[in-house]
């Protein structure tokens, strides 16, 4: 009996398992396969992960990198004109735009206009008094009429050496300042161009020392400046006394360089009706009151 059980279990293991063999080993082998795809897909992803790594910290570097010359030497990397200046006015507290505006200021003192404001008066005869003391008017001094007598300030007295021709020419739209006792005009000692250079009197001679050019300065006032250093009239220290000096200086706008010009009004000779003859003269104050000699 064992024999023949023996027998049967050796025939289904000769007829049988051929059949169940190859199924058996392809499974095998489908699941090593997907083992093997997993793993590689995995390394795949890790490789990708490493690389993106290595490529972001290569492009920090690279900004960070100081650029060299073709010499190999390495390169100082400027920064814009405007964002350089903004930081340095950023560091020194300096407000931009109240620079700014002061540069202009400057700019505008310094450039010498082109053509002279002119007085709404016109031609004529003025009193020029000072924006410091506007009962101190330009004076020659002593009254004196030869060439380089002096040029200050003095009490307004309302006397010939205080009084000044103002005559605009048009053909170099300046003016020239005509002393009415002496007839010499405003003229810069030696035709000088730099600070603290004198003014008096001179004869005329047509050249840029003698020609003038009015700036509006507001409120009534005007800046004079000499068409040949464009330099500023000027009174010496913004000192207003008696006798102070007159001088050019460069633009600052203060008070020192503001001037007033006053118009005299010119008087006009009218002709009485009944002509020459002997007339009485009596006051609008009293027409019964008569001019009489003592």
């Amino acid at each position: 009996m064992k024999a023949r059980i023996i027998g049967i279990i050796l025939m289904i293991n000769v007829l049988i398992l051929p059949i169940f063999i190859p199924s058996i080993s392809w499974a095998f082998e489908e699941l090593n396969k997907e083992e093997t795809l997993t793993e590689n897909k995995n390394e795949g992803e890790e490789e990708l992960e490493e690389s993106e790594e290595i490529e972001d910290s290569k492009e920090q570097e690279t900004e960070t990198e100081i650029p060299k010359d073709e010499t190999g030497e390495t390169e100082e990397i400027e920064k814009p004109e405007e964002e350089t200046e903004d930081l340095e006015q950023e560091e020194e507290g300096i407000p931009q735009e109240e620079e700014s505006e002061e540069i202009e200021t400057e700019t505008m003192m310094r450039a010498i206009p082109s053509s002279s404001n002119q007085l709404s008066g016109g031609n004529g005869i003025y009193t020029i008094t000072t924006a410091l003391d506007t009962k101190k008017a330009f004076t020659i001094d002593g009254g004196r009429t030869n060439n380089e007598a002096n040029l200050h300030l003095w009490d307004n007295q309302n006397v010939a050496h205080q009084k000044f021709e103002m005559k605009y020419n048009t053909q170099t739209k300046t003016y020239t300042i005509m002393a009415t006792h002496s007839n010499k005009v405003l003229d810069i000692a030696g035709g000088g161009n730099t600070n603290g250079t004198n003014v008096r009197q001179y004869e005329s001679n047509g050249t840029t020392s003698q020609q003038w050019i009015l700036q509006d300065a507001g409120n009534g006032y005007f800046y004079v400046i000499a068409k040949g250093s464009g330099l500023y009239l000027d009174i010496d220290c913004g000192w207003a006394g008696n006798g102070a000096n007159i001088q050019t200086y460069e633009g600052n706008g203060s008070n020192a360089q503001k001037f007033k010009f006053t118009k005299i009004p010119e008087l006009v000779e009218k002709q009485l009706p009944e002509g020459d003859g002997i007339y009485t003269i009596v006051t609008a104050l009293d027409n019964k009151k008569a001019f009489t000699i003592d």
